[in-house]
């Protein structure tokens, strides 16, 4: 399978997306849930009052150490490479912050001596604590901060991944229109029956490159039937010196398939292959087994032509695009395999819808 390394911010988009939307309603979620433990925790040693003054104040406490440096430090000074005055200034907010706790504690105990008595004795503690929470918050900064950048790039490239596959659609080759269009005139001048069905078919591949392939999905059946229609109009045009034949196996139905992906294959056949030849041949094969979808198609084209171009190491604009759109579109989803030969050219592409 093809594999593409840059798409890796296009297909975790979602990702960032969800992590950045819902990350503020965590921080209520997790508040109310410390405080409800604390409180479940203290439940056996204070009274009601007691508990839940005491474990607000934790709480508080706490949240305030967190939301002064996620929201003002880190920023401010951090991200800014102040490094040195980050620590200073978490390490004097905390110092000066701890006495203010200790005392808060020590009043709210003061119906119970044997825990008010830790508060004296542990100010060391209290402040690990403190720094151990920073540094939590700190953390968890990073990792936000982290996935906001990767949700701005992935964003970034989701919009260009679009602008380049809605460019990469417009490439379809307009002299198949212009040819469609002098057969039919051809035919009308002529009398011809056959220019009425001419005229719907050629309508009906407008309707669809102007208004049902604008989604980004179609179904394949009407992808196939765009490429009926194209054969049809070019058996006009070709038909009389060339054999052009389409097989399908396989049930269409209920597939999707991204549009205009498999007409520019079915382009270069004539357009590099029995437009040159007097007498040559294209033929087509889509197969469908379960979610594969193989698509073959084997025209002959000119020796001449052939030789001419066996220097060149790539194919044309049109084949450049549609291994783009592939590799865009199905990333690790299909092998496409071209085949050169001095009188033949082979295309075998299997996707995974």
């Amino acid at each position: 399978m093809t594999k593409v390394n840059k798409n890796n911010a296009y297909l975790n988009a979602h990702i960032y997306k969800y992590a950045a939307q819902y990350s503020k309603p965590l921080h209520i979620v997790f508040w109310v849930v410390f405080f409800c433990t604390l409180v479940f925790l203290d439940i056996q040693k204070l009274d009601v009052i007691t508990n839940i003054v005491s474990n607000l104040t934790i709480t508080l406490f706490f949240a305030t150490i967190v939301y002064v440096n996620i929201l003002y430090l880190v920023p401010k000074y951090l991200f800014n490479q102040k490094t040195l005055l980050y620590i200073v200034l978490l390490i004097t907010g905390i110092l000066l912050i701890t006495p203010v706790y200790i005392s808060l504690r020590i009043i709210i105990y003061r119906q119970y001596p044997s825990l008010a008595n830790l508060y004296y004795f542990n100010y060391t503690t209290v402040i690990l604590i403190e720094i151990f929470v920073a540094l939590a918050s700190l953390i968890y900064a990073i990792i936000i901060d982290w996935l906001k950048k990767r949700g701005e790039v992935a964003a970034l490239y989701t919009t260009n991944i679009e602008t380049e596959l809605n460019f990469l659609k417009t490439q379809i080759n307009p002299h198949f229109l212009f040819n469609s269009l002098n057969s039919i005139y051809a035919h009308t001048l002529k009398k011809s029956d056959e220019a009425p069905e001419l005229v719907l078919k050629l309508s009906e591949i407008m309707r669809y490159m102007l208004y049902d392939c604008n989604e980004a999905v179609v179904p394949l059946e009407q992808e196939i039937n765009y490429i009926r229609n194209y054969l049809e109009l070019e058996k006009v045009r070709k038909g009389k010196n060339n054999e052009i034949s389409f097989t399908i196996d396989g049930p269409l139905d209920g597939h999707n398939i991204a549009p205009l992906l498999l007409i520019t294959f079915v382009e270069n056949s004539f357009k590099h292959g029995v437009n040159n030849v007097s007498e040559g041949f294209v033929r087509l094969k889509c197969t469908v087994d379960n979610h594969n979808l193989n698509f073959k198609i084997v025209n002959s084209v000119s020796p001449q032509l052939h030789i001419a171009n066996l220097q060149k190491k790539s194919g044309g604009i049109g084949l450049e695009n549609a291994k783009r759109r592939l590799e865009l579109l199905y990333p690790n989803r299909h092998r496409l395999d071209i085949k050169k030969r001095i009188d033949e050219f082979e295309v075998n592409l299997i996707i995974n819808l």
